[in-house]
């Protein structure tokens, strides 16, 4: 729920934990038009139930899945399950093309959003959709879903250059000679997969963070300066700064890839026609149900 303006509200947010809680309580969920399910078949040739069994698959078994489709063909896929998913994502079947997206997982390690992704991608492959789009946010996801396999538009690649540019300048000299001749190629994104190079730097910069933050006056302004840039290029900033200031209290590693990524925020596209970008994909969620080649398989209903 959204103020007139557009901005959610304090009582609106208030009021959606209400209705999620009633859902929760009574187990209800958003009932669809009464011909949403022909509608959706009108656009993709697929009975709404065998599209639900696409998005059931490896979910827990109380996950509530409605698919809402409108006459001209707009509409939302929604997943819940209790206090592990939340997931929303608008579609356009009439010009194959989807819109606002929102994942929310707190499954302890399960995997459940890997699921959520490979099901509601391998439904709209079937549903012959040129490529799934998303947007890259919220701490580490810009260095997540680089690391996935999901690649930045032409546009996108421009908005990155700077923030990653202006990080990657305050930490040069803490690199070998290997890494900086690396990333001096890469870090200005001219290719779309040069953000999948910046992503796969495994370097661990964590010791040369922490002889920074404990050393002497000098040293300790760079690492200021090195964690401001960091909080001024991502977003929600001080979130960033704030994990990677934990993993350094914990002795844990900080990857060069996830310096350079975390927070930055991007719009992002898998291309299904892509080879190589599916089978990167499909190493991240645990692999396709089809051949990167061939059409998503449309599983009939239980």
């Amino acid at each position: 729920m959204t103020s007139a303006n557009g901005v959610e509200t304090q009582n609106s947010g208030r009021a959606r934990q209400w209705l999620k809680n009633l859902f929760d309580r009574w187990g209800l969920f958003p009932d669809p038009d009464e011909d949403s399910d022909a509608y959706w078949e009108h656009y993709t040739g697929m009975p709404a139930a065998q599209a639900v069994a696409i998005l059931r698959r490896d979910m827990p078994a109380d996950t509530r899945i409605a698919i809402t489709t409108k006459a001209d063909g707009t509409g939302s896929i929604q997943i819940y399950a209790d206090g592990q998913i939340d997931d929303s994502q608008e579609f356009d079947l009439q010009r194959q093309r989807l819109g606002h997206g929102e994942l929310t997982v707190e499954d302890q390690g399960k995997g459940l959003g890997r699921y959520v992704l490979r099901n509601e991608i391998e439904l709209f492959r079937a549903c012959g959709f040129p490529g799934f789009n998303m947007h890259a946010g919220f701490e580490a996801g810009g260095y997540a879903w680089a690391r996935f396999g999901f690649l930045p538009t032409n546009l996108e690649r421009a908005t990155l250059r700077e923030p990653i540019a202006r990080r990657y300048a305050l930490v040069r000299d803490l690199l070998d000679s290997n890494d900086r001749a690396l990333l001096d190629r890469v870090a200005k994104i001219e290719k779309p997969a040069d953000i999948w190079t910046l992503a796969d730097a495994d370097t661990d910069i964590g010791p040369q963070l922490q002889a920074l933050r404990t050393g002497d006056g000098p040293a300790q302004d760079q690492y200021n300066r090195i964690m401001y840039a960091i909080q001024k290029t991502g977003y929600d900033g001080i979130k960033v700064v704030g994990d990677l200031r934990r993993r350094l209290d914990a002795g844990q590693s900080v990857y060069l890839g996830r310096l350079l990524l975390s927070g930055t925020d991007w719009a992002g596209y898998l291309d299904f026609s892509n080879q190589a970008q599916m089978e990167r994909v499909g190493r991240y969620i645990g692999g396709w149900s089809a051949s990167p080649q061939q059409s998503a398989p449309v599983p009939s209903p239980n």
